[in-house]
């Protein structure tokens, strides 16, 4: 769920500022592991139309899925079926204890001849980079996916020395 998320915020056609997008993903990095992760699940659909998804299905898909996990982290949603319907609430809790909700759910998405249609691929959303709020942890990460980002590391350590 962590990783599609982080692939709509960073590469899916949204509607998230630079600024927006850069505070979003660096909750997958937080120090904090995962509390600002399960705030996306306590704040369910909410979390998804943040992002402003620009395709529908995918959109719809991550929500279902939000809602579906936000139950298990007590989300609004889940409260308020907790209040009028405590046995469905407890059902969508025990749905959880299999991968067939997720794995239908995912199915049914990519079945959609909607998103089967669509040709908005991958788009290279700008990112506010600065490596000074990232931990060594963090930079290592980077450092072993992108093997050019060690001559950025190095080059704006030199302008750093210099300005």
């Amino acid at each position: 769920m962590h990783v599609l998320t982080w692939v709509a915020t960073k590469y899916a056609q949204n509607d998230l500022t630079p600024r927006n997008r850069t505070r979003h993903l660096r909750k997958f990095d937080s120090i904090f592991g995962g509390d600002d992760k399960a705030e996306f699940f306590e704040r369910d659909m909410l979390a998804v139309e943040s992002i402003g998804l620009n395709q529908k299905p995918f959109s719809a898909a991550l929500e279902a899925i939000y809602t579906g996990f936000g139950h298990r982290y007590g989300s609004l949603e889940h409260r308020k079926l907790k209040k009028s319907n405590k046995q469905a609430a407890e059902a969508e809790l025990e749905k959880l204890e299999t991968h067939d909700w997720l794995y239908n759910t995912l199915r049914n998405a990519l079945e959609d001849s909607e998103w089967k249609a669509a040709t908005d691929g991958r788009v290279n959303q700008e990112v506010l980079e600065d490596d000074k709020y990232l931990t060594n942890r963090q930079k290592n990460r980077k450092k072993s996916m992108i093997p050019e980002y060690e001559e950025e590391l190095n080059s704006n350590a030199k302008r750093s020395r210099r300005g």
